[in-house]
């Protein structure tokens, strides 16, 4: 059964102008002709061409409004239609009877409006892009941070804490990655450009599988864009919240990676104690503070690799506002700080969990080390 209509992905970007050309071109032979472009230009709307000469025609746009009205006239004249402008490029369309002649017939002069009305601005823009992100963060870290190096371990703990924070690297990472290809293959083609019409011939045609997989990347990037937002809205209306536990409750808390008052010998309060769980599939964050004696703190992460864990604990260890030693105890790595005034706190990893505990207790003590290694790591 022959198909009546199609809807097409169209992923081709300004840079790729004369890819999109051949493409359209290609369906014109197949039978087709564009109805219309939706989605922002993303996608097109094809149904059977109800004329056999139909041919199609891509140019940049960009010609200041006092030209466009001139521009199109003489494109009308010269048998081209415009259907739409998208992303940058006026797609036109033969008009019926007529037989067109082309709309840019110097290649020279073809090069340099590519290079006046999109290539100048568009990599410099592309470069902003992939710089701007990197020195915002960094003048923040030194004005707000004051040039502590700790900065550079407690923000990617932060991010990798929720799932949020994971999608935003993701997408950072990936937008990187899109802005880099872009910019080497707009310079690529650019000089492609220069040295076919130095040569004395005509403006290349890029590769129709770059084209296309440079423009479904940057609609990929605009999918993530918006899940992204959607994440943000969601995490917006259901905040998380700590949650106390009271002494009926203690056997729900003891399935919990955290150190409470029973394990090192003090006597539970009419409250147990706070306990908040955030994180994201890589990295697990659990947070409880015990309201026994001046209070017992345990700060769990569980991660879903042991090499993640070892740099969890190498953030900690430089986030750490009091120093940290080394300290033999029997676990994968542990540190441990001892105040004057009887405050300790212990960092140890094991496997892929990390703990940080502080409060009024000798957590180095040989009697608390397989309480620890029972209560922290068995999960």
């Amino acid at each position: 059964m022959h198909k009546t209509e199609r809807w097409v992905l169209f992923p081709y970007l300004a840079m790729d102008y004369k890819a999109a050309e051949d493409w359209l071109n290609q369906q014109a032979r197949a039978g087709w002709r564009v109805a219309s472009f939706d989605l922002k230009g993303w996608t097109v709307y094809l149904l059977p061409a109800d004329r056999p000469d139909i041919r199609y025609c891509v140019d940049l746009s960009g010609e200041k409004a006092r030209n466009q009205e001139s521009y199109l006239a003489l494109c009308h004249e010269a048998g081209w239609g415009l259907v739409e402008t998208v992303r940058s490029m006026n797609v036109f369309c033969t008009l019926p009877g007529a037989d067109p002649a082309p709309i840019q017939t110097d290649p020279g002069l073809e090069r340099d409006r590519f290079e006046r009305i999109y290539f100048r601005k568009s990599w410099l823009l592309l470069l902003f892009m992939l710089l701007f992100p990197p020195l915002l963060l960094s003048l923040l870290w030194l004005l707000l941070e004051g040039g502590d190096p700790a900065f550079w371990y407690s923000f990617p703990l932060f991010l990798l804490s929720s799932p949020e924070g994971v999608f935003s690297a993701l997408f950072c990472a990936l937008a990187a990655a899109v802005v880099l290809w872009q910019l080497g293959s707009m310079l690529r083609y650019f000089l492609r450009c220069r040295a076919a019409v130095r040569s004395g011939g005509e403006m290349p045609v890029p590769s129709a599988r770059q084209a296309r997989l440079r423009g479904t990347g940057e609609f990929l990037l605009l999918i993530a864009y918006v899940l992204l937002l959607v994440l943000r809205l969601v995490d917006m209306s259901a905040p998380s919240y700590p949650v106390t536990y009271f002494p009926e409750e203690r056997d729900s808390l003891r399935s919990r990676p955290v150190i409470m008052a029973e394990d090192v010998g003090l006597p539970p309060g009419e409250v147990l104690g706070r306990l908040e769980e955030t994180g994201s599939p890589l990295l697990q964050h659990i947070s409880y503070l015990d309201y026994a004696g001046q209070g017992i703190a345990t700060d769990s992460y569980l991660s879903c690799l042991e090499p993640l864990a070892r740099w969890t604990a190498l953030a900690l260890r430089h986030t750490s506002e009091l120093p940290l030693a080394p300290v033999e105890l029997g676990f994968d790595e542990s540190w441990s700080y001892t105040g004057e005034d009887g405050f300790h706190i212990l960092l140890l990893r094991q496997g892929k969990t990390v703990s940080r505990l502080s409060g009024a207790v000798d957590w180095t003590a040989p009697a608390l080390r397989e309480v620890l290694r029972t209560r922290l790591t068995s999960t």
